[in-house]
């Protein structure tokens, strides 16, 4: 398999910034436009959270740029840490092709649009409130990227897989980054397409 690791620091374009509705979310990271500083590209790209509450997390929301159009799946994996703050030490907990609907955010980074990416995992990832795990995102292609963002807002910068294992974005980059997600049981996203809300401005 060929492996690849891409980081492309974005000069951000001002645009209207909304947020996905956080009310249900187990964990929420959510995309907050002014602070992304970049977009991430690799095999495997991890970074940790810690549940707000026990719960089945079955929806994922990541934040990305898809330079040659969405993606049908992303390949998603949860694994729980062992309390060395390690992804390659994790335990799975719950991986497989997760199908991917997206929705233009309505800005963008390099002049690519910024989606926001649903997806729904395979089968529920079981967590429990106070614990620590990862989400893992294997990129579907060199030319999607998960969006990162500076200074970290939890828990420690994404690791990146490379030389096959977890490494640490300060270590391949010399710059921590932390990403936007937020994990859901249940979906809480449906209603108007961005578009349509930023017309009701």
């Amino acid at each position: 398999m060929v492996k690849y690791i891409t980081i492309f620091v974005c000069l951000a374009v001002f645009a209207v910034s909304l947020s996905a509705q956080t009310d249900n979310a187990i964990f929420s990271q959510t995309y907050v436009f002014e602070n992304m500083r970049g977009m991430l590209s690799a095999e495997i790209l991890a970074d940790d959270f810690v549940p707000e509450f026990s719960g089945d997390v079955n929806y994922v929301v990541l934040w990305m740029v898809h330079t040659q159009g969405p993606p049908a799946n992303i390949f998603l994996s949860i694994t729980k840490d062992n309390g060395d703050n390690n992804p390659n030490t994790a335990t799975p907990v719950t991986s497989g092709l997760s199908p991917a609907t997206h929705v233009d955010t309505g800005t963008e980074c390099l002049g690519n649009p910024v989606y926001q990416t649903t997806c729904t995992l395979p089968s529920a990832a079981s967590v429990s409130a106070g614990e620590t795990y990862w989400l893992e995102a294997k990129m579907p292609s060199f030319n999607s990227f998960w969006c990162a963002q500076q200074p970290l807002v939890f828990g420690s910068t994404m690791w990146v897989y490379h030389m096959d294992q977890f490494v640490t974005t300060m270590f391949l980059y010399q710059q921590e980054f932390d990403s936007f997600f937020e994990l859901h049981d249940l979906l809480a996203l449906e209603g108007n397409s961005w578009g349509a809300i930023k017309a009701s401005f």
